[in-house]
């Protein structure tokens, strides 16, 4: 191997070519496909996986922001608990203990909203570059 190739930049670096157990610790956001609008609001599942693509299993505390003039809350009976912020564009959530979170967004306006993932000091070492968009007409 070329010293080039040794001191590439991380983001470079494939799952693939991660040590299974190592891809096992480091962990990432995968949003699900939204739901269809309806009183004016949508939902989505949130899913942190390993770097595996498996499920995790383990409860991992994030912080959900959503744009616009939107508020967010858990889905009725939906997996996961909101620990803070409900009904606001900025909430505190636990996932169910395989890592599911079943979001619910609101909206009256037409506009995209934006909801973004990021770690708070509980979460572990985790990915949540992806966002996901919702379309409200």
């Amino acid at each position: 191997m070329t010293v080039a190739a040794s001191i590439r930049k991380m983001k470079e670096v494939a799952p693939t070519e991660l040590s299974t157990a190592l891809a096992a610790v480091l962990k990432v956001v995968d949003w699900g496909t939204p739901g269809v609008e309806a009183d004016n609001k949508r939902a989505v599942a949130l899913q942190v996986k390993d770097l595996n693509g498996t499920n995790v299993s383990e409860a991992v505390i994030l912080r959900l922001t959503s744009s616009g003039t939107s508020t967010m809350a858990l889905v009725a009976a939906g997996a996961g608990t909101v620990l803070e912020g409900t009904g606001t564009d900025d909430m505190i959530i636990q996932t169910s203990a395989t890592g599911l979170f079943n979001l619910e967004v609101a909206d009256a306006l037409t506009e995209t909203v934006t909801v973004l993932a990021g770690p708070t000091g509980g979460s572990p070492l985790i990915d949540c570059s992806e966002s996901v968009d919702l379309a409200f007409a």
